[in-house]
């Protein structure tokens, strides 16, 4: 059965790293982020690898309004979806009054 792999947060070294090896593997892989041109290349370079598919998802788990969209796109895929999340969120940095 086709594997297809959900990866959150896909700009990451380690999501990096494992798209990579999942897409040697044979398995299609989504490319979640908020960097669209960073995610388009890492997905070129998993079809290259081996990834039959390998699209680029804009995403920001903040903004739940934007996760249909992905789900749209999920829903249309055959076999099995398998989720990996390398979500981290930078916190917002507000200058301490003097």
């Amino acid at each position: 059965m086709r594997q297809s792999w959900l990866i959150l947060g896909a700009s990451s070294a380690m999501a990096r790293g494992f798209a990579r090896r999942v897409s040697e593997q044979g398995a299609d892989v989504f490319l979640a982020g908020r960097d669209m041109d960073d995610l388009t290349r890492m997905a070129a370079d998993c079809h290259l690898r081996g990834a039959p598919v390998a699209e680029a998802l804009k995403f920001d788990a903040r903004k739940p309004a934007g996760f249909a969209a992905i789900n749209e796109r999920l829903a249309q895929q055959d076999g099995t979806l398998i989720l990996s999340a390398r979500c981290r969120s930078r916190p917002r940095l507000t200058p301490t009054p003097p």
